[in-house]
């Protein structure tokens, strides 16, 4: 990853200083969900309910706490709108932080649609759990990962600027191409990271925090460069 990338991300971090301290208060405030949801009586009923299948713990987006489906499935109604409505909040703050992150980085107006886009863009990493049956299988998963994560490492930013799915994806591979080896650079670092916090279940949240306001502002770097 060239050194004018990192440049162009850093300056954009520091004409907007706030944007780390709105990243740690949503990692935080995500921490303290996740904590109330690790507590509650949810994850010992759920898991007496279903000892094959208990409420599984990883990191998506900012959030560690995930529940398989027959797990919430054999909770009281009550608990399961209350876990329901914890697991939305999570959602709803990381979308909100995100898209004012890349909106801010970017010196744009971040617009209900272009909020909406982006909420789709990560619905994907909230729904669909990776399966990894071994280590071929591992290997080409990663590979895709990163390779798919390249073409539309921009896309985030493309969207936050009201720019539609139909074209923005394009865009995004075009910028790609210009671009690859910065572009590539900063998938394995932004994936890297990602994969890091992982590592911690305590502060994984907050870590993560901070990794999205790194990827939002390499996105804003790259963009930067190709504008």
């Amino acid at each position: 990853m060239g050194a004018s990338l990192i440049d162009d991300a850093v300056s954009c971090v520091r004409c907007a200083p706030e944007t780390v301290v709105v990243g740690l208060g949503a990692g935080l405030f995500i921490r303290g969900l996740d904590r109330l949801l690790q507590e509650s009586p949810i994850v010992h009923m759920a898991a007496r309910s279903f000892p094959d299948t208990p409420p599984t713990v990883s990191v998506q987006l900012i959030s560690q706490v995930t529940f398989s489906r027959s797990a919430l499935m054999g909770l009281e109604p009550t608990w399961q709108l209350w876990a329901l409505w914890l697991l939305f909040l999570e959602y709803s703050v990381t979308i909100g932080c995100g898209g004012w992150l890349f909106a801010r980085l970017r010196g744009v107006t971040l617009s209900p649609k272009g909020l909406v886009r982006y909420g789709l863009l990560t619905v994907p990493s909230w729904i669909v759990l990776p399966y990894t049956p071994g280590p071929v299988w591992t290997a080409l998963g990663s590979t895709i990962t990163i390779c798919g994560f390249a073409l539309l490492f921009v896309l985030p930013g493309l969207l936050i600027e009201g720019i539609p799915f139909s074209r923005a994806v394009p865009m995004s591979v075009m910028v790609t191409r210009r671009s690859w080896l910065s572009v590539i650079g900063a998938t394995i670092l932004v994936l890297g990271a990602y994969q890091l916090t992982t590592l911690d279940t305590r502060s994984g949240p907050i870590l993560s925090a901070v990794v999205g306001v790194v990827h939002a502002s390499l996105v804003a770097g790259v963009l930067t460069q190709t504008e």
